[in-house]
């Protein structure tokens, strides 16, 4: 008889023991939900970044090479090029393409590039097309850096010394000193051009003096004949 109270109450303690078991088990359960939904929420919320800063940055790109090919363009005479590029990207949808581009960057863009995108800006404000060459390819550097895969994990193919001509961008360098070497030649041909207005307008100054003096010759033979 003095056993009788021991099964009951191993039975209620094990009963107890589940119970507790369940919950926890539950709670747990409820703890991993939760924290798979957050993690999913940070990873969706990352990919979106990721987008955005994706679409800033190829649009800040195109915008660049834009700008360069319409400048090259004017600088080499290639008229109807030019005339092809302002049909088909007007200058309204330009300076459009252009604004979203700078706020896409500011908001959504590394401190780098922000900066890279800023040294262009001053660069194309002041016509300096050899500065642009060169910022440009840093631009497209740091987006390869940031956003692409890298050379050498198999998924990018290892760049060749024939990259730039293949893909049809002019070489860095040499665009870049060719774009000096306009700057300088236009700068030498100016005094000359100057120069040479300067003798046509007395040319045509004494010219016209000398038929002044002719009219007036005739003029004074007519009184004498009269």
């Amino acid at each position: 008889m003095a056993w009788e109270w021991v099964a009951p109450v191993i039975v209620g303690g094990a009963g107890a023991v589940g119970v507790f078991f369940t919950w926890f088990a539950g709670a747990q359960g409820r703890a991993h939900a939760e924290r798979m939904v957050g993690a999913a929420k940070d990873e969706e919320l990352r990919v979106w970044r990721l987008k955005e800063r994706r679409d800033a940055y190829l649009e800040i790109l195109k915008v660049v090479e834009l700008d360069l090919r319409r400048r090259r363009y004017q600088r080499d005479g290639e008229d109807r090029k030019l005339a092809e590029l302002e049909q088909t990207w007007p200058e309204k949808l330009r300076a459009r393409m252009g604004v979203e581009a700078v706020v896409g960057v500011q908001v959504f863009g590394s401190a780098g590039l922000r900066e890279l995108a800023e040294s262009w800006r001053a660069a194309a404000e002041k016509g300096d097309y050899a500065t642009m060459v060169i910022l440009a390819e840093q631009l497209r550097g740091q987006v390869r850096r940031e956003l692409g895969p890298r050379e050498g994990d198999g998924t990018l193919p290892e760049s060749g010394p024939g990259e730039a001509e293949e893909t049809g961008s002019p070489p860095v360098e040499a665009e870049a000193t060719r774009a000096r070497e306009v700057d300088a030649e236009t700068a030498k041909a100016r005094p000359a051009a100057t120069e040479a207005a300067l003798l046509a307008d007395t040319k045509a100054a004494g010219a016209s003096d000398e038929v002044e003096k002719v009219k007036a010759a005739a003029g004074v033979s007519a009184e004498e004949q009269g």
